[in-house]
């Protein structure tokens, strides 16, 4: 069983995850054990691209997580649960509007920096 405390540990002292107190554009929410293990890849591959973003693996359920990235005020919210993962997407949310979208994990860092660029900011 993967201990989640031990890995987030790890990762912050390789410095794979940002722990500064910046706010972030976006904020990976995994939900269930398969997504949280999908997201530790996603967090890295995110990193690589000079993709910044927060999360709060030590909270469970959708509305204790809801409730940091709305406290932080992410301006994304990227949502990843069990049927996600088995189909190899994540949902895009804005949080501003409340609209979403489905994107390919394939297509993830694109979409990501697209949005960056829209918003003309360099994350």
């Amino acid at each position: 069983m993967l201990d989640t405390d031990k890995l987030v540990s790890f990762l912050k002292s390789q410095r794979i995850i940002d722990t500064k107190n910046k706010i972030p554009n976006f904020f990976l929410m995994p939900v269930g054990e398969t997504a949280k293990r999908k997201s530790f890849e996603i967090l890295e591959e995110l990193r690589k691209n000079d993709i910044k973003v927060s999360f709060s693996f030590g909270k469970d359920s959708v509305r204790s997580q809801m409730k940091v990235a709305d406290k932080i005020k992410a301006r994304y919210i990227l949502l990843l649960g069990q049927e996600e993962v088995n189909r190899g997407e994540i949902i895009l949310q804005e949080t501003s509007s409340d609209l979403q979208e489905n994107v390919s994990m394939n297509k993830l860092v694109k979409v990501l920096k697209n949005k960056l660029e829209k918003l003309n900011i360099l994350n």
